[in-house]
């Protein structure tokens, strides 16, 4: 069954922990908070379906690499690590979490356009080798090919999340309940979106009942 995962990025830990209560999944995008280590340690024991992610913006690896340990160990389920990352910082995150039965997501961001299917593909292939559990690509769709690009790399051997961003796009984030994706991301509102397209929970819980419902009958 596919998660909702509320993506948070937002300062205060009374703040993000009042808006972790009654998710299905959270991500804590860390690069936008003001944690100190301790308070990311303690914020991720207090759900059990948490995804750890930290942007390298305004970090370095180094920094990004405290964050993700601190949240790992506290009890983070996942951890986002990116393609183009370099391979000593990816592979350390990597290992980190497999001590502590963390899942890891490799994943792909352009935030300009999709790629044609083929390459999409080879991506895909690449982010798998290298240790993903999830390989998650987010690309802005300009046109209804690319959507169809995105979600015909739902017929890979090994579990993808395709996330197209844009108004275009956010068609993709509804399609990714009917095609088993492991979550779909999702705003806490329309004002708080951590990404182009994101949907607010409200409606994409709506949407999620009736795929459900339909698909049982």
């Amino acid at each position: 069954m596919t998660a909702l995962c509320r993506s948070i990025a937002q300062k205060g830990f009374d703040n993000i922990s009042n808006q972790i209560k009654g998710a299905e999944m959270v991500e804590i995008r860390l690069e936008t908070t003001d944690l100190t280590i301790e308070q990311t340690r303690q914020l991720f024991g207090l759900h059990q379906n948490m995804l750890a992610t930290c942007r390298p913006v305004g970090l370095t690896e180094k920094e990004q690499t405290v964050y993700l340990q601190a949240a790992i160990e506290g009890g983070a389920a996942w951890v986002d690590v990116e393609i183009e990352a370099d391979d000593d910082y990816r592979k350390n995150i990597i290992s980190i979490a497999r001590k502590h039965n963390c899942k890891v997501i490799v994943s792909y961001h352009n935030y300009t356009e999709t790629p044609q299917f083929l390459e999409l593909q080879q991506i895909a292939n690449i982010a798998h080798s290298m240790g993903a559990d999830v390989v998650k690509l987010a690309c802005m769709c300009k046109s209804k090919s690319d959507v169809i690009n995105l979600m015909n790399l739902y017929n890979s051997d090994y579990q993808i999340l395709a996330i197209g961003m844009g108004a275009i796009g956010s068609v993709t984030r509804i399609a990714a309940i009917t095609m088993n994706a492991p979550f779909t991301f999702v705003a806490t509102s329309n004002e708080n979106a951590t990404a182009p397209g994101q949907i607010s929970e409200d409606i994409m819980k709506i949407l999620k009942t009736k795929i459900e419902r339909q698909s049982e009958q």
